[in-house]
């Protein structure tokens, strides 16, 4: 358990590094170059899915890989033969998937779906789906919809 709590902080800790030390450092105007700030939050981000799922770490990433394509299988469906249908199923699919996997996890965790033995799979998928749509939306429209609804 010592060991668990050692990488949670150091994942904590390296994720603070990387947006409050090294992001101020690297002055850009293109989030491409924002090498050293994106392999810091990563390495961050591993260390914490270590240090929370333990032995089920390749599980976890095997899960979050899946369920970001998932998301651009999805993005390519909905978007195909649109203009711009490539950049929106990487700039769209990537991050939704990813995050929506992070959801689930903790959404299934915490609703302790995987206990329940009454259709467990189905709520599974059903929220993950649910979890995914919802992502993929606020992707889909940004960060307008708010001004649309609230502002105009």
């Amino acid at each position: 358990m010592e060991v668990k709590k050692k990488s949670l902080w150091l994942g904590i800790t390296l994720i603070l590094i990387a947006v409050g030390v090294i992001f101020p450092i690297e002055k850009t105007g293109f989030l491409e170059d924002l090498i050293y700030t994106f392999s810091t939050l990563i390495i961050g981000l591993l260390v914490i899915i270590y240090a929370i799922s333990g032995g089920n770490f390749f599980k976890v990433i095997g899960f979050l890989l899946g369920s970001i394509l998932m998301s651009m299988l999805l993005w390519f469906l909905v978007e195909h033969g649109k203009w711009g249908s490539s950049i929106a199923l990487v700039w769209g699919g990537i991050p939704s998937g990813l995050i929506s996997g992070i959801l689930f996890l903790i959404g299934n965790h915490f609703l302790r779906l995987k206990e329940k033995k009454q259709y467990k799979y189905i709520k599974q998928v059903l929220l993950y789906f649910l979890i995914l749509l919802i992502v993929s939306v606020l992707f889909r429209h940004g960060g307008d919809w708010y001004f649309d609804a609230f502002e105009s």
